[in-house]
């Protein structure tokens, strides 16, 4: 019996329902179990049979959980007696994930690459909370014994950022989309044109952004007839829009620009 079907058969008995699991949004089926697993330095099982980006992304934790524990988790695809296995698993549905961590290791299963992210999030999750930094980090790398069967409840599950009003960097729209992964977010919304500012790079007609990507002052909290004086705004050149394209792709997420016509165009107008 696999442990997908075990984990499956004992969510059918019992509430998942456990007082110390935080993983948000919380899954489907949690049930605890005795024990935990250090899973720091341990070798990494990635199914030969996963595509490239979904081995990329496995590759990406380990280097992470490496890097932030200072003790190397080596990828490989010899299944021999790595205790982290990643393995596909064609009877689950394509969003769907099965997490089962035991004293003897940590099983992670999906049929798809955005199964698989939604794991690796959730693992994290249940990792100290110095995963998420860029440093080594003296913590307790150990994950709870634990048997996770989870899928989205939502197909479409978004966030909306509106850069239009105030401009948002390149650097903070990523770690914006780091923190919409971390909540398994799937679409990003991105309000790119506005009567307050025009942040797309259009080659022929170069005056959207020498002018509509800029005011020459903010009002002051609500007073509307006033202005701080303080020229502000900015724009997204066409290969720094490629990239929050190609970033967010790489987490699972599909961006979803919006560009505001006929109405709300005061910035293409000036």
């Amino acid at each position: 019996m696999s442990l997908v079907l075990a984990a499956a058969l004992l969510a059918a008995c019992c509430t998942p329902a456990p007082k110390e699991f935080h993983v948000v949004p919380m899954p489907e089926s949690v049930i605890m179990g005795e024990g935990s697993f250090r899973v720091d330095g341990q070798p990494v099982f990635i199914d030969p049979e996963l595509d490239e980006a979904t081995a990329g992304a496995i590759e990406d934790f380990a280097a992470r959980l490496s890097m932030v524990s200072g003790k190397p988790s080596v990828c490989s695809g010899e299944e021999a007696s790595q205790k982290v296995r990643f393995a596909l698993n064609q009877n689950l549905a394509s969003e769907e994930y099965a997490v089962n961590v035991s004293r003897d290791g940590l099983v992670v299963e999906a049929s798809s690459r955005p199964g698989f992210l939604y794991a690796i999030q959730t693992v994290k999750q249940m990792l100290p909370e110095e995963i998420y930094g860029k440093a080594k980090a003296k913590a307790a790398w150990v994950l709870p014994a634990v048997s996770i069967l989870d899928s989205p409840r939502y197909g479409y599950r978004g966030v909306h950022l509106d850069a239009c009003r105030h401009f948002w960097t390149i650097e903070e729209t990523k770690r914006y989309l780091d923190i919409a992964a971390a909540f398994k977010i799937n679409r990003f919304h991105w309000h790119l044109t506005e009567d307050q500012g025009w942040r797309v790079e259009i080659k022929k007609y170069p005056r959207l952004t020498e002018v509509g990507a800029w005011r020459n002052g903010t009002c002051i909290g609500k007073d509307f007839d006033s202005n701080d004086g303080v020229r502000y705004g900015g724009f997204y050149t066409q290969d720094e829009l490629r990239e929050i394209v190609a970033y967010a792709d790489k987490l699972g997420i599909t961006v979803i620009p919006e560009i505001d016509l006929p109405g709300h165009m005061v910035a293409a107008l000036a």
